[in-house]
């Protein structure tokens, strides 16, 4: 843990002012950010040599500025000099990545996984390895994870694939002391949305893929329940119109996810999950495609409808494979359900960004809005001249 005096905490406060204002605004210059900041020229002009001695703020003359003479210095943020570790853990394989965070990756590894092997050891033995083609200061560890999430105490709650229950994964990299955050996968890319989306809105990022993955951003904050701080289950929300029960592996009885989900598909047409996609998308399934589409739309018109969603993003394998086809066949299945009051905006296919673009926005959202906190988890300051 970091001491700071109050005088200290002033001053990071301030140069993470900076740092927001000169990533929001990239080629910004100093008379701006004063401006935005609020601080004036010369305390301004000291702390932005000093974040420029660190490593984090690069400055260049601005050669389009208008005149002649002298050009104004414009300020960038170097995400090169915030380097992390993102993993991306899914139910039969771990990839370890060492990136900086504008997304370039240094170093990469990926792990097969099953539940035979000592997934934990795996997952600190990749994270270890990575660690030692760090040439500077590795300011945090994102994982992005299937299966139900305890965001907050960073435990892996419920992964049935690889028979993993309450398992404090937090605390299993405590011993490395580099902060450590565990995100459900939808919810890191909702994150991601949120971030950079030029016009927020209420949404709602849906993943079709392995599970149904869901999650909801209203007015800027990505939602969790508040008894568990874990995100809401989409593809546990009960089919209204089934051809037959289905018991879901949650114990309940037609879960959209026994109805669609990998496992379910792959069972039903006893073939690998893609491949039986590709024979649903091309008509050779009995009218399964339908269904899909019948099944899902009043699920999510009636979450669209309770939480004033305005738009719907759409990703995973399944919206991949379809193509922009399935995208407009279940608009137009949901359109109609849901009420004129609504301003529903429509659904869109959202490009998934790589892991790496994932964790580093998160990470860097966090880090400019938490830094008291963040400085609370690590034993070095990252406010030195390197």
């Amino acid at each position: 843990m970091v001491r700071t005096t109050s005088q200290d905490k002033m001053k990071i406060k301030n140069y993470t002012k900076i740092l927001e204002v000169v990533t929001a605004n990239p080629g910004i210059n100093r008379k701006k950010v004063s401006s935005l900041t609020k601080l004036s020229n010369q305390t301004l002009s000291n702390l932005v040599k000093e974040l420029s001695d660190f490593g984090y703020v690069l400055e260049f003359p601005l050669e389009d500025a208008p005149g002649y003479g002298r050009k104004p210095i414009g300020l960038q943020v170097n995400f090169k000099a915030f380097l992390i570790i993102s993993l991306e853990f899914t139910y039969n394989s771990l990839g370890v990545y060492l990136n900086t965070c504008d997304g370039e990756v240094l170093q990469y590894d990926r792990y097969a996984l099953d539940k035979a092997l000592d997934v934990i050891t795996i997952i600190k033995e990749g994270v270890e390895n990575a660690l030692k083609y760090a040439n500077t200061r590795v300011f945090a560890i994102v994982m992005s994870a299937e299966g139900i999430i305890d965001e907050d105490n960073r435990k892996l709650t419920h992964i049935k694939a690889l028979a993993l229950k309450d398992v404090d994964l937090g605390q299993e990299q405590a011993y490395l002391h580099i902060p450590f955050f565990l995100l459900n996968e939808t919810n890191l890319i909702c994150s991601h949305v949120n971030l950079t989306n030029t016009k927020p809105h209420n949404f709602m990022v849906v993943k079709l893929d392995t599970g149904i993955g869901c999650s909801i951003a209203l007015d800027g904050h990505i939602q969790k329940t508040s008894a568990n701080n874990m995100p809401g289950k989409l593809g546990h929300l009960k089919v209204t119109n089934p051809d037959e029960d289905v018991t879901c592996w949650c114990g309940g009885k037609n879960c959209l996810s026994a109805f669609i989900s990998r496992d379910f598909i792959e069972a039903r047409f006893n073939l690998p999950y893609e491949e039986a996609l590709r024979l649903i998308r091309d008509g050779e399934a009995s009218g399964f495609y339908g269904k899909i589409l019948s099944y899902l739309a009043p699920i999510l018109a009636n979450v669209t409808t309770l939480m004033g969603i305005e738009k719907i993003y759409a990703c995973g394998r399944m919206v991949d494979i379809f193509g922009t086809t399935f995208i407009a066949d279940l608009a137009r299945e949901i359109t109609p359900l849901i009420p004129s009051w609504i301003n529903f905006m429509g659904i869109e296919e959202s490009p998934v960004p790589s892991i790496p673009e994932q964790c580093s926005v998160y990470f860097m959202d966090y880090f400019l809005k938490n830094i008291l906190t963040y400085l609370e988890t690590v034993e070095e300051t990252p406010f030195k001249v390197r």
